[in-house]
C-alpha cells in the first residue's frame, strides 16, 4: 500500500509495502551508484555475458505468504512486469541529477530520467520477465536483472498492446549501449545486416544516426535557416528530421528512400511533429530524383554508398546529385570505417575513406573536408 496523502508530511514522503523478495545467484549489480556518479562493476565482456545469460537464468520471486491471493490468475500470462527496489544503491546516489550513462565519459551527461541508472530519487527499477512456473507463492522467472535480495514492490501482467513500439526513438548513445551489450552477431551485427540487406532498400539495417553523436555531423554540415537539405536513402528519417530543426520552416527537407514502410512511418512522424517542410517520398535514388535543378544546399548519403546495388549505379547517382546541387552546394558522405564491428555492414563491403574519395573524384566531385566520427567518418565534397 502506498500512502499518497502528503498533506501532513512537509517532505512529501510516501510509504511502500514490500510484497516479496528476489532470490537468485546474482550478488552484485552491473552498475554501482554513488554521489559522484555511476560506474561499471565489471568489464564490458563480462557485462555482455551476464546480459545474454539473463534470458535463460532463473530467478525466484517469493511473495509473502499472507499475500498469496494476490497471485490468483497470474499463471495465465507468459510475461510479467516486475518493479523492484534497488536496495544496494546508496542513499547519497538519490541526489544525483545527471550522469554519464554506464559511467562512460564518451557519452554525454544526461538527466537521470533520461537513463536507466539505478541512481534515482526513488530507485525503482523495472524489468519484463518470462514467467516459467508458479508454485504457490513462488514465481520462477527468467530475464530478471535484479540482484539477490531485491525487494519487490509490484508485479503487473505484460500485455503487448499496452506497450507501443511504433516509431520508437532512442538517442545514439543508448543505441550504442544496446549494440555493444547484445552485439553477439545474432540479433545485431553482420548477420542481422545481411538478413535486412535482402529485405530492405537503400538503407539496410539500423540507421548510422545512432552510431555517433548526430550533433557532430550537423556541426560540420553547418545548415542554416532556409537551406534545402536532401537525404538520399533516408531510411527511418532520423537525419532528415534533425535537419528539419536546423533549416526551420523557411527551409525544405527532402527524404527519399525506396522502402515503403520507412517512408510511411516517416510521414506519420512528420504529421505528429508538424514538420510540414519535410517532404518524404518512395523513390529509387539510383533513378532520376524528383527534385528541381540547382536547388539543394546539402545532399546527404549516410551509410548508403557501400551498398552494392547503389555502388554499381554510382555514376548515375552522382550525375543526379550534381544536377540538383546549387553552385557551391555540398555532398556529405557518411560511411563506416573498414573494421570488423558487432554491428553495421559486413567488413568486406565497407569502404576506406580513400575509396570514397576516388569514387567521387571519378564522378565529378572534389574533397572539401573529412572528419572522424568514431565508428564512422564524414567526407564533404563539392562539384569540380
Amino acid at each position: 500500500m502506498v500512502n499518497t496523502d502528503t498533506s501532513s508530511s512537509p517532505s512529501g514522503d510516501m510509504v511502500l509495502r514490500e510484497v516479496g523478495r528476489v532470490h537468485n545467484e546474482v550478488k552484485k549489480p552491473i552498475l554501482t551508484a554513488g554521489d559522484d556518479g555511476i560506474k561499471l562493476q565489471e568489464n564490458l565482456d563480462a557485462v555482455k555475458r551476464r546480459v545474454q545469460r539473463a534470458d535463460d537464468d532463473i530467478s525466484e520471486i517469493v511473495i509473502k505468504e499472507e499475500m498469496i491471493d494476490i497471485l490468483h490468475g497470474i499463471e495465465d500470462y507468459s510475461h510479467l512486469v516486475v518493479l523492484y527496489w534497488a536496495h544496494l544503491a546508496p542513499e547519497t546516489s538519490r541526489g544525483l541529477t545527471r550522469v554519464h550513462p554506464m559511467g562512460r565519459s564518451d557519452f554525454p551527461l544526461v538527466g537521470i530520467f533520461g537513463t536507466c541508472s539505478p541512481a534515482r530519487p526513488n530507485p525503482v527499477l523495472v524489468t519484463v520477465v518470462r514467467l516459467r512456473e508458479r508454485k504457490k507463492n513462488v514465481l520462477r522467472v527468467s530475464g530478471l536483472d535484479a540482484v539477490d535480495g531485491s525487494p519487490v514492490i509490484d508485479i503487473k501482467p505484460f500485455v503487448r498492446e499496452f506497450y507501443t513500439r511504433e516509431d520508437v526513438r532512442i538517442p545514439w548513445w543508448m543505441q550504442r549501449i544496446c549494440d555493444e551489450v547484445r552485439g553477439d552477431g545474432s540479433s545485431t551485427g553482420e548477420h542481422r545486416y545481411e538478413a535486412d540487406h535482402k529485405a530492405e532498400g537503400h538503407r539496410r539495417g539500423g540507421s548510422s544516426f545512432t552510431m555517433h553523436d548526430p550533433k557532430l555531423v550537423f556541426d560540420e554540415l553547418k545548415l542554416t535557416t532556409g537551406d534545402v537539405f536532401l537525404d538520399l536513402g533516408c531510411g527511418p528519417g532520423d537525419y532528415a528530421m534533425y535537419a528539419a530543426g536546423c533549416v526551420g520552416e523557411m527551409g525544405t527537407v527532402y527524404a527519399l528512400d525506396r522502402v515503403d514502410f520507412h517512408i510511411t512511418s516517416l510521414k506519420r512522424r512528420i504529421g505528429a511533429e508538424g514538420a510540414s517542410h519535410v517532404q518524404a517520398a518512395v523513390v529509387d535514388i539510383t533513378d532520376r530524383l524528383p527534385v528541381d535543378d540547382a536547388c539543394v544546399d546539402v545532399c546527404l548519403l549516410a551509410t548508403v554508398l557501400h551498398i552494392p546495388d547503389v555502388a554499381r549505379r554510382a555514376k548515375a547517382l552522382c550525375g543526379e546529385i550534381r544536377r540538383v546541387l546549387k553552385p557551391g552546394g555540398r555532398l556529405a558522405v557518411i560511411e563506416c570505417h573498414k573494421k570488423a564491428r558487432p554491428y553495421g555492414p559486413p567488413e568486406h563491403i565497407r569502404m576506406f575513406p580513400a575509396e570514397v574519395k576516388e569514387l567521387m573524384s571519378q564522378y565529378g566531385f572534389r574533397v572539401l573536408s573529412e572528419v572522424d566520427l568514431g565508428f564512422n567518418y564524414l567526407i564533404q565534397f563539392t562539384a569540380k
